[in-house]
């Protein structure tokens, strides 16, 4: 009986030049790769950018996402980006008057008179005058 072309190799453990066979390992995907398959970049727990925030904040407490303005026109973004996919946020408004929450890129300038939505690089809804801002 005739053994197959792929017995023979497969019993011999070598290829036709009689090299041992070497499993071929997929390439390591960097951190650049895995952020392009779930559409975002950016630590695994989202916090607060204190870098990035204008105006004066009081903060509960440093590791969550409790804070409060205390000035007009304050501005934070989180650490965390996101470019492909579907995101969502949930927000918990404490107090009454005008919050502009929304989306921004780090295009977006915040200073105390410009935050979200306030120009092309950001869309921010305000639930105080009922409006959409970008």
């Amino acid at each position: 009986m005739q053994q197959n072309k792929f017995e023979e190799v497969k019993g011999k453990g070598e290829d036709e030049e009689g090299e041992p066979y070497r499993p071929i390992e997929p390439p390591k995907k960097t951190y650049f790769d895995k952020c392009k398959e779930v559409g975002r970049i950016g630590p695994p727990e989202t916090k607060l950018d204190m870098d990035s925030a204008a105006g004066q904040f009081k903060v509960y407490e440093r590791d969550s996402l409790d804070i409060e303005a205390i000035s007009q026109f304050s501005s934070i973004r989180a650490n965390t980006a996101v470019f492909s996919g579907r995101y969502y946020y949930e927000v918990k408004l404490l107090t009454a008057g005008l919050m502009q929450v929304g989306w921004c890129t780090l295009a977006t300038p915040f200073n105390l008179e410009n935050g979200v939505g306030d120009d092309d690089t950001s869309y921010a809804y305000d639930g105080f005058r009922i409006k959409k801002w970008n």
